[in-house]
């Protein structure tokens, strides 16, 4: 499954973001800030920065099955 999670750099977001790719998802992580609380490339997701609505677009180009929204 393919997973869209906003705020995907504080704490709740690179929780559920680690738990997510443990169980074998694929996760799209948006966050407003370049520096947060944990660094979830590491993990597998794939990040990407936004201001608005630009890095969530960017995400979407192919289609998500769930999008959680903890931002």
């Amino acid at each position: 499954m393919r997973i869209l999670v906003t705020g995907v750099k504080g704490m709740i977001g690179s929780c559920f973001a680690k738990r997510a790719i443990e169980l074998g998802h694929e996760v799209w992580g948006v966050d407003s800030e370049d520096r947060g609380l944990n660094d979830v490339t590491f993990m597998g997701a794939r990040y990407v920065r936004h201001d608005c609505l630009g890095g969530v677009l960017e995400a979407c180009r192919k289609p998500v099955d769930a999008v959680v929204h903890l931002a």
